[in-house]
């Protein structure tokens, strides 16, 4: 693949507080064996030094520096139209990718004309081999969860042709189409806007291609902590949000149901230390169940937005997006019991 070749890509990164950690972010970008066309960094106000740094270090990039942070939606959809390139590329700044990232992707991009998206072999440990994730599945509850994370890596998807949908830390998406469906959506701040968006690139009728030898390294939640009430709080309200948007009625109307069937289970399964509740300390379990209760309050109190939107898929998506939804949900589908115990393959 010569240098620039077709498809032109930018690789956007959202940064905030990104310390010595956006630098490698950067430093492994810059490395690629196929370069990106343009790099860009939208920092969301952050209060260490490092948009100073990356402003010095890499002069190469594009910086759009804000003054609050609005979040890591609002801040991609930002990066997103300050480019022209065919093709954006979205890698989180606690990632690493590898020096064949953005060739792999692209070489997966052009593999079909009706391929909107690529999702990559993400790892928590490289050196290890254990997984974050390979794209994504989804519940009947709304909850979505990577597929293999937290597994060890022997090559179980070295042979994926395709995902339901790419995870948003390292991924990469066709500009046009991106900004078609009305981009991520601002509401949801963080978290599962990725789905958000992958939903409706498949409702509209792009396939994610998978790219197993486009390979990122995730430094995990650096930003708010892997189970910050914080992040546990967007995980879960943005799940409802996520269910009333795009679900059958029905399985709305059991949502609740289902969300409390699968909180009993992740109980159950932390007395066997599986599942993500075994991995929250004794002591933050109260501040973090307050968190979860807080977000179902205020997951319901939004569905009247959810459902203006919901209204709007037709003219977003297609008309056909019931029947896709329904295709993609028995694509994607995980069991509520195998996401409890986090085995998510």
């Amino acid at each position: 693949m010569t240098l620039f070749a077709q498809p032109s890509i930018t690789v956007v990164i959202v940064n905030w507080n990104g310390g010595d950690g956006v630098l490698a972010c950067l430093e492994s970008v810059r490395a690629q064996s196929r370069p990106a066309n343009e790099i860009v960094v939208v920092d969301n106000a952050s209060r260490d030094d490092s948009p100073e740094c990356i402003e010095q270090r890499f002069p190469e990039v594009r910086m759009v520096r804000l003054g609050k942070n609005i979040g890591f939606g609002p801040a991609v959809n930002l990066g997103v139209e300050v480019t022209r390139a065919e093709w954006v590329a979205l890698l989180n700044n606690d990632a690493i990718a590898d020096r064949e990232w953005l060739a792999e992707l692209a070489r997966a991009a052009v593999s079909a004309p009706d391929v909107g998206m690529v999702a990559c072999k993400i790892y928590l440990d490289l050196q290890g081999l254990i997984l974050d994730k390979v794209g994504h599945r989804i519940s009947i509850d709304g909850q979505n969860f990577g597929r293999g994370h937290g597994c060890p890596d022997h090559g179980q998807y070295d042979g994926l042709a395709e995902v339901a949908w790419p995870d948003g830390c390292a991924s990469l998406w066709r500009r046009d189409v991106f900004r078609g469906v009305g981009g991520l959506d601002e509401e949801f701040f963080a978290y599962a806007d990725d789905a958000d968006l992958g939903i409706r690139f498949r409702l509209a009728g792009w396939r994610c291609a998978a790219a197993p030898r486009a390979i990122v390294e995730h430094r995990h939640s650096q930003s708010l902590g892997a189970f910050s009430p914080k992040k546990l709080f967007l995980v879960e309200r943005n799940r409802i949000w996520l269910a009333v948007k795009y679900f059958p009625w029905p399985l709305v109307l059991l949502n609740p149901f289902l969300w409390l069937y699968r909180a009993v289970l992740t109980l159950a399964a932390a007395r066997n230390g599986e599942g993500s509740w075994s991995s929250v300390s004794p002591e933050s379990r109260l501040a973090v169940a307050r968190s979860i209760l807080r977000a179902q309050v205020a997951g319901w109190a939004g569905v009247r937005r959810q459902i203006r939107k919901r209204a709007r898929l037709g003219e977003a998506c297609s008309q056909a997006w019931p029947s896709r939804l329904r295709v993609l949900l028995r694509e994607a589908h995980v069991s509520i019991r195998d996401l409890a115990r986090g085995q998510v393959e």
